[in-house]
């Protein structure tokens, strides 16, 4: 059962309102979420391990999180800001209130610690080396109307098949285009965003 069809079953929308709130959802989500991060996890290292060599390594670049707080704002900043943008282009009638209500985003940035639970449930390797690396958004000299569009560009690579799957090609442009520059650029006036990447190496078990 993916997290997305347990919080329907369940009756409790992923996103409620007109943002993408990850930090004001429920701990069942946070539990739907992480089951279905950890199933897609455990079938991605069986299937990795049926195909290495004794002692082989693999490594793995995740997007993650430092601390315990599974909606932590880096993790979730990219879906935090494209929410806003979204909820602009509803107000302005591009987009119907109720598809933004009924968008469910079934993303999870998992904690270092919860990647070791899954490598050692799942038993095909050990971790020999872990390391979290935070890395600027953002360069310093680089302005925030530039970040934000080159931040946009980036979400965009990722989001992009989601959304336009759940609101339509048509708005693509005018939202990673105009609006999520602005707003991204906006924040970065504020204050600086890092992102959070886990780098587990991985050793193949021998039997």
């Amino acid at each position: 059962m993916t997290g997305t069809k347990s919080l329907e079953r369940r009756r409790l929308p992923v996103e409620q309102g007109k943002d993408l709130h990850f930090q004001d959802q429920p701990s069942v989500a946070k539990e739907a979420n992480l089951a279905q991060f950890q199933a897609g996890f455990l079938t991605f290292l069986k299937c990795r391990g049926e195909e290495m060599v004794d002692n082989g390594h693999l490594v793995l670049i995740l997007n993650g999180r430092e601390d315990k707080d599974f909606a932590s704002t880096d993790g979730y900043f990219f879906w935090e800001k494209l929410g806003e943008a979204i909820a602009d282009l509803v107000s302005e009638g591009f987009v119907e209130e109720d598809k933004l209500d009924t968008l469910n985003v079934p993303y999870y940035t998992a904690s270092s610690e919860e990647v070791r639970g899954i490598v050692d449930e799942e038993g095909s390797f050990e971790i020999e080396y872990l390391e979290i690396m935070g890395t600027d958004r953002t360069s310093p000299d680089e302005d925030r109307h530039g970040g934000g569009r080159k931040m946009a560009k980036h979400a965009r690579s990722f989001t992009s098949s989601i959304i336009s799957h759940h609101l339509g090609e048509g708005i693509m442009d005018e939202l990673y285009g105009k609006k999520l520059p602005i707003i991204i650029g906006d924040d970065l006036a504020m204050e600086r965003r890092k992102g959070i990447s886990l780098v587990p190496v991985l050793k193949m078990h021998v039997l």
